[in-house]
């Protein structure tokens, strides 16, 4: 192993101390190494340049094409429209029902009312008080 504070003031160009870890994730010792220079240039490609690599390469013909699939925000959305719009159908129909047995039951009431008047007058209160008023003088 390397005392590292000699080892850092003595590298030269080109020279660094590296570390990697193992399969279990536990960084192994340092390591003097050689760095290699980069075989890249710092410019901006040609078109020429830029076509040869296209062409060259592996991965265009499977990601060169655009596709706009359709996303999980999309797919939520969707559902949620969906729902809301059931609920509104849900939610009118039920409006609708009430209404009707409201609109039924108001009929029903007046045919009944309009259909016995009698029925209604003589079960007025006070005819009932009459009646018995008169039932009372009668039996005294």
């Amino acid at each position: 192993y390397y005392k590292t504070d000699e080892v850092l003031t003595a590298l030269g160009i080109g020279e660094a101390l590296v570390s990697a870890l193992n399969e279990k994730g536990i960084p192994t010792p340092l390591a003097r190494t050689m760095l290699r220079a980069p075989m890249s240039r710092m410019d901006v490609l040609t078109d020429v340049e830029l076509k040869d690599l296209l062409k060259a390469s592996k991965l265009i013909p499977k990601y060169n094409e655009v596709t706009d699939r359709e996303s999980a925000y999309e797919m939520l959305t969707e559902k949620i429209e969906i729902a809301n719009k059931e609920e509104a159908k849900e939610k009118a129909q039920k409006e609708k029902e009430a209404a009707r047995k409201t609109t039924s039951s108001r009929s029903s009431s007046s045919r009944r009312s309009t259909s016995n008047p009698w029925i209604k007058t003589l079960s007025s209160p006070t005819v009932i008080r009459s009646v018995l008023g008169i039932l009372g003088k009668l039996m005294k």
